[in-house]
């Protein structure tokens, strides 16, 4: 049997016996040399539901000395103050898991043809004049005393990366007003999850129903401006590190994946500090009668540079044989992971369920 907490414990007990060393997300962007260990595990957890579950994993890791990264969404099914507290009194980092694109959307807009009509009032956004005094700040527990008043400002120049602005790769041309009110929702969630941890790092969530991608924020804002160090899709180089997820309940799950994919990174040129970060969306709107926009010199995604592994078991003997790359981002979905048989069972049908579904999306689009 696959994907039950003892087969996950085996696997961090095999990387720990081959001396890889685990990092947080954190501690890789503001501390991690490239040259420093020679085999190197970014663990990060996506707690889409059952926090439980991930208490669960954060004690057994703590248990074995290991520390990683857990991203919460801001919904009920995931959002849990005690658990949040409890893993990161254990070490682990925790950030948050943003799906504020869907959010806007499912609470504020409705589909009409292929145009979005977002209702706004006429309200300017009261998001982009927030950055100056949230930048490079210490979280010091209290967000709202860091973040100034900006009501009725003009926002500033846009600050969104070249790259995005000329790729429809995140789900094509939104409209500017909800990408706003999606930022507006993004910092709100954000202080949120600061009154309870710091948090220094956040993820998409894929939300794979959605027609847009999530990090359609970051094609008119800047992360980095809210006191955000990195976001895993933008902020690591899949071309020297492997990522492996269990998307799909499986390792290997790229044709049941809607948006858990990762694409190589490039540096701008010329953009203040010279680390302004580019890359290749997911999904560029094409189709078998358009040509492909995605530029020559860069993969639509790395995952031919890297074994594959279908199952847990699979990734256990790669190890032992020293097969395993030698440094690997790999995420987990704690939901999928149970020791008792009817959550076991029902997580296996319901996956599935969604992975018929989640194909036939992918193919679509």
């Amino acid at each position: 049997m696959d994907y039950t907490t003892t087969i996950y414990e085996n696997l961090l007990k095999e990387l720990l016996q081959h001396k890889y060393t685990f990092i947080r997300f954190d501690d890789y962007l503001s501390s991690f040399d490239s040259n420093y260990g020679y085999r190197a595990i970014i663990l990060r957890h996506d707690v889409d539901l059952l926090p439980q579950n991930a208490l669960t994993m954060a004690l057994l890791e703590y248990d074995l000395g290991i520390r990683g990264t857990y991203y919460f969404r801001i919904k009920p099914q995931s959002f849990h103050i005690a658990v949040i507290e409890m893993i990161a009194e254990l070490g682990h980092e925790v950030g948050y898991h943003y799906e504020d694109v869907s959010l806007v959307i499912g609470d504020r807009s409705q589909v009409m043809g292929d145009r979005w009509q977002v209702e706004v009032g006429g309200r300017r956004s009261e998001v982009r004049g927030q950055k100056s005094e949230v930048r490079s700040q210490e979280f010091n527990g209290n967000v709202e005393e860091t973040i100034p008043e900006t009501r009725n400002k003009e926002p500033e120049t846009s600050t969104q990366h070249p790259r995005l602005r000329q790729n429809a790769g995140f789900g094509g041309q939104a409209a500017p007003d909800l990408i706003d009110l999606a930022m507006e929702s993004f910092v709100k969630n954000l202080e949120k999850m600061r009154k309870i941890v710091n948090v220094k790092t956040i993820c998409m969530h894929g939300s794979p129903l959605s027609k847009y991608d999530n990090r359609l924020l970051w094609t008119k804002y800047d992360y980095r401006d809210y006191g955000i160090i990195g976001e895993p899709y933008f902020n690591v180089d899949f071309s020297e590190v492997a990522y492996y997820t269990d998307t799909g309940r499986r390792w290997d799950g790229e044709a049941v994946s809607v948006r858990d994919k990762v694409t190589p990174v490039q540096r701008s040129p010329g953009v203040v500090g010279g680390d302004r970060l580019q890359v290749i969306g997911d999904r560029s709107r094409r189709s078998i009668n358009k040509p492909d926009t995605t530029p020559s010199h860069l993969s639509p995604n790395t995952s031919h540079l890297f074994p594959k592994y279908r199952t847990t078991h699979e990734m256990i003997r790669a190890i032992e044989e020293s097969r395993f790359p030698q440094k690997v981002m790999l995420t987990v979905h704690p939901q999928r992971w149970h020791d008792r048989a009817m959550p076991w069972v029902k997580e296996l049908v319901w996956q599935r369920c969604k992975n018929v579904v989640k194909r036939v999306v992918v193919v679509v689009r």
